[in-house]
């Protein structure tokens, strides 16, 4: 029986973690040719297993620092292929977000010398693919899918309010003011006309102070099965997003993690037109303007509503579960590999 192909992977963000690591390393098992072990804390016992036994190290979203530039080359020197796993632009936040003020001002060139030190980049969407090319000449695009996806549920009549949830988290509050006063606007229309919205916020009490309704509720940030759970309670899931670099690159999986649970999305074109068919799998806005008349018909139309719910529910079930996608993965995995050698002789990394 052939050697399997050993794969290790180092988690450094848990929030991202289970659609670039864990997902796929757990499809990759699962197939029987590939074998993943993820890491989540790194000591001299976990150094001596990859130099033993490793094929492939994947690192997710590091910085550079002295001991990972000594890890990376003593893994080349044996041969060890190093995957720099990015799912955000981290080398342009938006200089208003949270992230960014957390972040120190070498926080960039430390990600980007960390980059250039590996041999092959994977990363979830092709703009992002399309950033990292002047700093990468092997970068693969491995989009983010879900593990499962529950049955179609339909929601149960309301009353007395429509509920709109915005999982607004820690880091999208520079996002919220590009259609603030259109959702408070709209909120005091529907309401004039007898349709009351409750609102729920996940994450950032400053979007929930923003909300001039006194029908809302303000949820701490969860574990994703509670979350994906209160996705299934909201009737209409908004996805906001501010034109910018950072955004430009994200990933659709907000989309995906609603429509899973069966609820209707209402998203910015930023990021989300690359997914969404517009009036059919969701609604899509550019604008304050057409947030409003978006969300208004989302709301008024409870047929439109289900309809687009449904046909939401079946792309994601017939497309964007990580079993369908688990060869791309293995054999990603395995041509880094085969190419080894070739990979390994163009690394930028000084000894």
């Amino acid at each position: 029986m052939p050697r399997k192909l050993k794969v290790y992977q180092l988690e450094s963000n848990p929030v991202c973690s289970p659609y670039r690591l864990i997902y796929p390393g757990n499809a990759l098992n699962r197939s029987g040719d590939i074998e993943v072990k993820l890491f989540r804390d790194f000591g001299q016992s976990h150094c001596d297993e990859l130099l033993r036994e490793a094929d492939l190290f994947i690192i997710q979203r590091m910085e550079m620092v002295p001991h990972l530039r000594e890890l990376i080359l003593a893994l080349n020197r044996k041969g060890i292929v190093v995957v720099y796993e990015i799912d955000d632009d981290l080398l342009h936040l938006e200089p208003g977000s949270r992230q960014a003020a957390l972040n120190s001002k070498e926080h960039a060139d430390r990600i980007e010398d960390c980059i250039r030190a590996c041999q092959a980049v994977q990363c979830s969407t092709a703009a992002l693919a399309s950033a990292l090319a002047g700093i990468h000449s092997e970068v693969v695009v491995l989009e983010n899918q879900l593990d499962r996806v529950p049955a179609f549920r339909d929601k149960p009549p309301r009353s007395p309010a429509t509920i709109v949830g915005y999982a607004a988290g820690a880091d999208h509050g520079h996002d919220w003011p590009a259609v603030c006063d259109a959702y408070n606007r709209t909120v005091a229309d529907l309401s004039s006309q007898g349709a009351e919205i409750e609102t729920w916020i996940v994450g950032d009490p400053q979007v929930y102070e923003s909300i001039i309704s006194p029908r809302k509720r303000l949820f701490p940030i969860m574990p994703r099965d509670a979350y994906l759970e209160l996705l299934a309670h909201v009737d209409v899931s908004i996805i906001p997003l501010k034109d910018c670099a950072f955004n430009a690159s994200k990933s659709d999986v907000k989309y995906l993690e609603s429509a899973a649970m069966g609820t209707p999305v209402l998203a910015s074109n930023i990021a989300f037109e690359r997914t969404i068919v517009d009036g059919e799998t969701g609604l899509l806005f550019a604008n304050g303007e057409e947030f409003a008349s978006q969300l208004q018909r989302l709301v008024s139309d409870k047929a439109l509503a289900r309809r687009m719910a449904k046909a939401a529910h079946s792309y994601v079930e017939e497309n964007r579960v990580i079993g369908q996608h688990a060869a791309k993965w293995a054999s990603t995995y395995s041509d880094w590999h085969a190419r080894g050698g070739q990979l390994l002789a163009r690394s930028s990394i000084a000894e």
